[in-house]
């Protein structure tokens, strides 16, 4: 107290600016009187100014400020966003961003159907083969005729130009003006996305899933527009200055910018441009590159794996299960990063994607794996969450077992045959960010704790991986293009909820197939018998008694198409039922 009163003395504070807690005053109390007093001291300030005004004033009293080294960047980040003001995002990406629009897509559905046809090999299916490839090399023809727009060549050139710290700031401000841009638009349409969840409307909800991915514009957009003008660049006159965006994309990933293998939004990997962009970064390291692949898999929203909210879209399995297989097919570390509520969809894709992996013939390379599981209140409570994990673990080796049955695979026995998993030193439990609810909550210690304790124990352990050997950047390019090309074929598995439903399905068109040859044995039988009786009957050359036998057998055709259908219905009914009431049995047993 005694230098507080000192301090209030030396600045010459009037009585009332000053306000000392008593002891018999609660803190809510001695809150709102503070608020009060906040408030009066603010009614007598007459001129205001925002932060960004406060710069020259920053300047004069000697402090730092980035802004006064900066303006030549923000100027241009600027402009990009006034451009992008004079209209809507998803219009502005139409013109500026041209190469990543429904062209990209519409090329990488038909190189996935074309992949999935020369897998079967069939002469007719070889013809659509054809087809496709004339398709796509006329998309290809016209993404290349596209000159980059002026936003694009902009972008480039300030990269171009700048040297790192000027770079970085660039994207900076960048990041900055395109996030203030769209977040009024965002947060409308995240509201209403969340409102048409509660109602269930699937077309709605599709239809602003869209907008969402419409509406978003950040840096990372410019970067895949850019890495598709290489893509889809040939000989021409602006050859030279297209040809050095690998280096300068090997440049900044160098200087710690990411750059995008899938885009998840086409469900394609820009080979081209990827490969060449990684052999840049190889030379630049003296072709000394190592790689270790970690990779974050999680329930997301509108990017990465989907939320249960987009899990009732028509495509949204087959979407999830590919970027999980992917994902996991590359790694050599896999976090699987489960949330509570979410637990049941991680599930389901993680199931799939050992499915796929086994499918694939790709469990040769084997993932160490790690679970994270999110927002665990009581992490002390050690026994419970050993029990869970049990658990999962028991799910998991189950599913395996399955696939490993469907696949023909008998050496495959368990989860940890396929992805390299230590129950008990592989599992992580961190609690909640907030204790409570924000946005007043206080942050919770533990969890930043929890976070730095994994983290610490990921680097020692790959620290003491002795055994591994880690890839080149030219095998790692080889693996990826194999294990793309082999996701590309594979289009039964992805279709799937999880490795239940596969297999189940798998069962039903297995019976179905034998009541299906029952069916045919019964109608050509008897159409045989038919035939000899129509034959003998017409061979008497009695023609009334002919037409008279041959209406007869018409009914009688009829009627045995009814019988065969009546039964086969019969069969699969029964079937259904009696897998409905093992199903229900199991259930009960594991509970």
């Amino acid at each position: 107290m005694k230098s507080v009163k000192r301090l209030v003395d030396e600045l010459g504070l009037p009585k009332n600016r000053v306000k000392v807690k008593d002891q018999r005053l609660n803190v809510a109390e001695f809150s709102k009187k503070l608020c009060e007093v906040i408030k009066a001291s603010l009614s007598d300030v007459k001129d205001t100014m925002s932060i960004v005004d406060m710069v020259g004033k920053a300047v004069e009293l000697g402090l730092s400020v980035d802004e006064s080294k900066t303006e030549a960047q923000r100027k241009a980040a600027e402009d990009f966003a006034i451009e992008i003001a004079e209209q809507t995002i998803p219009d502005y990406k139409k013109q500026q961003l041209p190469l990543q629009g429904d062209k990209w897509k519409r090329l990488s559905q038909l190189q996935m159907e074309e992949w999935r046809l020369n897998k079967v090999g069939v002469l007719e299916m070889e013809v659509n083969a054809t087809q496709l490839q004339a398709e796509q090399l006329k998309i290809r023809r016209e993404q290349n005729s596209r000159t980059p727009s002026t936003a694009m060549k902009s972008f480039i050139q300030h990269l171009h130009k700048c040297e790192k710290e000027k770079r970085d700031f660039l994207l900076k401000w960048m990041k900055l003006k395109l996030n203030a841009h769209s977040r009024t638009k965002m947060v409308e349409l995240r509201h209403k996305f969340k409102e048409q969840c509660k109602k269930k409307d699937v077309k709605l909800i599709a239809e602003l899933d869209r907008a969402l991915v419409d509406s978003s514009l950040g840096t990372e957009h410019y970067m895949r527009e850019m890495g598709l003008i290489y893509e889809f660049s040939t000989s021409s006159s602006t050859a030279d200055e297209i040809s050095q965006l690998p280096g300068l994309a090997a440049e900044m990933l160098l200087d710690g910018y990411p750059l995008e293998l899938l885009d998840g939004d086409a469900s394609n990997v820009p080979e081209r441009w990827v490969t060449d962009v990684l052999m840049e970064l190889h030379k630049k390291v003296g072709q000394r590159s190592r790689l270790l692949v970690l990779t974050v898999l999680g329930v997301q929203s509108t990017e990465g794996l989907k939320s249960p909210d987009l899990a009732q879209l028509e495509d949204s399995y087959e979407h999830d299960n590919q970027l999980a297989t992917f994902v996991i097919g590359l790694s050599d570390v896999t976090i699987i990063n489960i949330a509570m509520e979410n637990s049941t969809e991680m599930k389901d894709v993680l199931q799939t994607a050992i499915y796929t992996l086994l499918r694939m013939k790709m469990s040769s390379k084997k993932p160490v794996c790690h679970f994270v599981h999110q927002n665990v209140a009581g992490v002390s409570a050690q026994t419970k969450n050993m029990t869970e994990r049990k658990n999962l673990l028991d799910q998991l080796n189950e599913m395996t077992q399955i696939a490993a049955q469907m696949e023909k695979k008998p050496s495959i026995k368990e989860f940890t045959d396929v992805l390299d998993y230590d129950m008990d030193k592989n599992n992580w439990n961190i609690p909640g960010l907030w204790h409570g609810t924000p946005p007043m909550a206080p942050v919770n210690t533990g969890y930043s704790e929890a976070v730095a304790h994994f983290k610490r124990n990921l680097l020692q352990t790959v620290k003491k991986e002795k055994l591994r050997e880690f890839s080149q950047i030219p095998e790692f390019l080889e693996w990826m293009k194999s294990l793309w090309r082999a996701v590309k074929c594979e289009n039964f598995i992805f279709s799937f909820r999880n490795t239940l439903v596969s297999h189940a399905f798998n069962n039903l068109c297995k019976e179905f197939s034998q009541c299906d040859w029952v069916f045919r044995k019964e109608i050509l039988s008897w159409q045989t018998q038919a035939e000899s009786d129509i034959l003998y009957e017409h061979s008497q050359s009695d023609t009334e008694a002919w037409n008279t036998l041959v209406s007869a057998k018409r009914i009688e055709a009829s009627e045995q198409i009814e019988t065969q259908e009546r039964k086969v219905k019969e069969k699969l009914n029964n079937y259904c039922s009696k897998k409905r009431k093992t199903s229900t049995s199991d259930r009960g047993l594991h509970h």
